[in-house]
């Protein structure tokens, strides 16, 4: 949902995996855009969404141009899982081609500077609060017991908060769902 709460968006996985956003003004109205295979996506703005896709690249889509634009993010890097984190960077879970390095990554909106804030083999869902203090993100390495874990953006420490798997924040920042 935007920040202005007028607008949801949602991606259909089928065979082409389309992307299509619902004005809650008209819920009738459900306009699908030319971006295909987008999985994961988090609003930037009102008119914009990061995304990750089937080839594990993060892309930037201007919903009102269908404009996509692939970042340039760590060559031999995969992404998936993009979440806003505080107005400036991303965070999103990733690793390397070769499998050495998989984690949560912080980055600009552009990509850039992906550096790892955490290196868990199995470290999902990431989801910052909006002002970029804290991560939230699922510890999956216990295979059925997955661990929510809180990691302050300020000291790097981490602490487990629940058992659960995926997260979201409401945009508020004071609540968080667990599934």
């Amino acid at each position: 949902m935007t920040a202005d709460a007028k607008t949801i968006a949602t991606t259909q996985t089928d065979n082409n995996g389309r992307f299509a956003e619902l004005f809650l003004k008209d819920p009738s109205v459900l306009t699908e855009h030319a971006p295909q295979g987008l999985e994961w996506f988090t609003w930037l703005d009102s008119t914009s969404v990061a995304a990750s896709d089937e080839d594990r690249l993060l892309k930037v889509v201007n919903l009102p141009r269908d404009e996509i634009v692939t970042l340039d993010v760590a060559k031999g890097h995969w992404f998936i899982q993009p979440s806003l984190c505080g107005a400036d960077s991303l965070v999103a879970a990733g690793g390397t081609m070769d499998g050495s390095t998989v984690g949560i990554y912080r980055m600009h909106l552009d990509g850039t500077m992906a550096t790892p804030l955490t290196r868990g083999p199995l470290d999902i869902f990431p989801v910052c609060t909006a002002g970029g203090k804290w991560l939230f993100y699922t510890d999956n390495r216990n295979g059925g017991n997955p661990q929510l874990m809180r990691l302050s953006l300020r000291t790097g420490v981490a602490q487990a908060v629940a058992v659960g798997g995926y997260s979201s924040l409401s945009p508020d920042g004071k609540l968080l769902a667990i599934s």
